[in-house]
């Protein structure tokens, strides 16, 4: 049988969305708290000055009230009437209101300010990453989270994961591959989300085959983690190892609870692309009872059937199918395969109602010459000379075969009755 091209219904590794990550909001958040709780924490080279403590707590608590207006404006008059004061947070939370009120841009321009105030307050580096984020300045964003990793005393691996994230983005994968691969080396316990980037940078870099040794040492410590073998089911495909990502769906599959119809359907292409027709066939009739709509998935089934001359129960499938009226191709598909079992005049009736379906579309000299050659072996002539007869001048080279067998058929005709 032969193989199809490339298994259908994968998804890419990594789909960066338009827009802020949710993570990023919550960064946001996050630190507008962190903010209003933290003003003492002031570094002690640069101390608060009382009068802009309170205007700091003024303006938390009208953001926090969601009027960003009014602590923007207490923010800028403050710093209008005080512009010898330069201090780090007075940056850092014009940066914050601003990034509340979506002006990204200004955002960005504030936080560059307070950054070079404090170049090692991790809290404004990954606000500043998240503004260059947001006006697509995937460079910065990817280096400020980076020195926002490295100021912080926790060392948060979703830090260096969004600057190799953002590496990605800035479609700069040798970055990115060198992010997340120390990344990797330094939790033990990655997330889902961190490997899969991994992956992606791998497929970009030729670490293929390092990204792969990492997800399976991660399955062999969590082998109930649905999420990793989803990405392993991916990383094998990508690596056209269908023998593996059969495997690895299948397992996927057996923990899930409810797989999607969607699942089936791919594990159904991969049965087909490893030639086990049987199993695709069965797959695709379970997405179909999941619900699946995917055009022409039930076509599929019946062409795995004959493959795996489960004739029968192809044809059953087929038959149930053309009581609701639908795809037509599968009356070629019944037709080839009662002409494979010679059994020309239900070919020649499946092809009959394979023209019905397609009326309208115009003339299909291909099944047009083949009823003919049904009609003629099921002992009617005078059929056959009809379907070849509709057969379109324009169409030479099928003309030419009909000719020679209406040739033949005319000198059937002519011959003396016995």
């Amino acid at each position: 049988m032969k193989k199809a091209k490339e298994a259908k219904g994968v998804k890419p590794l990594l789909c960066p969305q338009k827009g802020s990550d949710p993570f990023c909001y919550l960064l946001i958040l996050f630190f507008l708290i962190f903010g209003l709780q933290g003003l003492a924490d002031a570094s002690s080279e640069m101390p608060l000055p009382r009068s802009l403590q309170q205007v700091l707590a003024d303006a938390g608590q009208d953001m926090g009230e969601g009027r960003s207006g009014e602590a923007l404006a207490k923010l800028e008059t403050f710093y209008e009437k005080n512009p010898e004061m330069e201090h780090p947070l007075l940056f850092f939370w014009l940066g914050n209101v601003r990034l509340q009120m979506e002006d990204s841009a200004a955002a960005l321009i504030a936080y560059r300010k307070a950054v070079k105030l404090a170049p090692e307050d991790s809290r404004i580096w990954q606000n500043l990453a998240i503004a260059a984020h947001d006006t697509k300045a995937y460079g910065e964003a990817a280096h400020a989270m980076e020195r926002a990793w490295e100021t912080c005393r926790e060392k948060n691996g979703a830090l260096l994961y969004h600057s190799g994230l953002f590496h990605l983005m800035d479609k700069n994968a040798t970055a990115a591959w060198q992010r997340l691969d120390r990344l990797m080396q330094l939790d033990a316990s990655p997330r889902v989300e961190w490997v899969r980037a991994h992956a992606q940078a791998a497929m970009e870099t030729g670490n293929e085959k390092k990204s792969i040794a990492l997800l399976e040492t991660v399955l062999d410590r969590e082998p109930e983690n649905r999420g990793m073998w989803e990405l392993a089911t991916h990383m094998y495909l990508r690596m056209k190892d269908y023998g593996k990502a059969i495997a690895a769906l299948e397992i996927r599959l057996a923990l899930e609870a409810d797989p999607k119809a969607s699942d089936f359907r791919l594990l159904g292409d991969l049965y087909a692309n490893v030639n086990l027709p049987a199993r695709a066939a069965a797959a695709y009739a379970t997405a179909q009872e999941k619900g699946d709509g995917c055009p022409g998935l039930l076509v599929r089934e019946v062409q795995m059937l004959q493959a795996a001359q489960m004739n029968e129960k192809a044809l059953q499938r087929i038959e149930e199918a053309g009581r609701q009226g639908r795809d037509p191709a599968l009356f070629e598909l019944a037709m080839a395969i009662h002409m494979g079992e010679n059994r020309y005049r239900e070919a020649m009736d499946a092809g009959e109602r394979y023209l019905h379906g397609h009326k309208g579309q115009g003339h299909n000299s291909r099944m047009l010459l083949t009823l003919g050659y049904c009609a003629y072996k099921a002992g009617e002539p005078e059929k056959a000379r009809k379907f070849l007869e509709r057969i379109p001048q324009r169409d030479k080279k099928a003309r030419k075969e009909a000719g020679r067998l209406l040739a033949y058929l005319n000198t059937l005709q002519e011959e003396p009755p016995m």
